[in-house]
């Protein structure tokens, strides 16, 4: 007799439409602790990236801003100081280039700021002698002693980067005297005039043909220049004597 075999029912196919079954709990957990620490890596390679530039950074000195390529004169003085500025701010300004910032401020007439600038100097370059050259003119301009700071400044052997800076300064003086000597004088003597803007010989009387001021028995007759008569109308009465005394005071100081 044989015995007949018994097969087991194939299983069924899978049903491609039937979707598939959900991670058993312990699957999900590893599958969330693999991506947490696939997370971690990447931040911490970004944040070591991120501290190796900052250390690059730090290690590498920062250059001080460059000098002005364009001759210095009164009108590249503001351009060159917006650069001292920018540079002191940036706490890589030199001791040349304060003192280079204090003469440019001296140049534009602005006392305050060169004042404010002196006391706020550092110490070392306080006591550099560049600074100490600079402040020597400065100071007496500030003051209203020109006569004094005309003779710091020919008696001081400034640096080839600063000469060109305080020979502007010098400038811009002697035209702010010619101005207020043509406000304050109907007549100026030669000898006085020559004080005043730190000039004599052929270079003085250049000058004042050069502004169509006239020469008599030692005498000059300033002529005040037109844009200067837009910019100071005649005053009458008490206020005109002031104005007048105010501006001989200055010069002649």
């Amino acid at each position: 007799m044989q015995e007949q075999q018994v097969t087991s029912p194939s299983a069924p196919p899978a049903d491609p439409t039937r979707p598939a079954d959900p991670p058993q709990p312990q699957q999900a957990q590893a599958s969330a602790e693999e991506h947490q620490q696939g997370v971690q890596r990447q931040e911490a390679s970004q944040a070591h990236m991120v501290s190796e530039a900052m250390q690059a950074d730090q290690q590498t000195p920062r250059q001080p801003t460059p000098a002005a390529s364009v001759t210095v004169t009164a009108s590249t003085i503001p351009m060159r100081v917006a650069q001292l500025e920018s540079a002191e701010l940036d706490g890589v300004c030199s001791t040349e280039m304060y003192a280079q910032l204090l003469a440019c401020y001296l140049a534009m007439s602005s006392w305050k700021q060169a004042q404010l600038l002196h006391w706020r100097l550092p110490a070392s370059p306080r006591k550099s002698d560049e600074v100490k050259a600079v402040w020597a003119v400065g100071k007496p301009l500030i003051q209203r002693k020109l006569s004094q700071a005309y003779r710091a400044y020919h008696a001081t052997a400034f640096t080839e980067a600063l000469r060109p800076y305080m020979e502007v300064v010098v400038q811009q003086s002697r035209i702010a005297a010619f101005d207020l000597a043509a406000r304050a004088y109907c007549k100026i003597k030669v000898e006085n005039l020559a004080q005043l803007v730190d000039l004599d010989g052929d270079d003085l009387k250049a000058a004042i043909h050069q502004r169509g001021w006239t020469v008599a028995s030692n005498f000059v007759a300033p002529l005040m220049a037109d844009d200067q008569k837009d910019k100071h109308p005649p005053n009458d009465g008490i206020l005109e004597v002031t104005t007048l005394v105010d501006y001989a005071s200055f010069l002649e100081n």
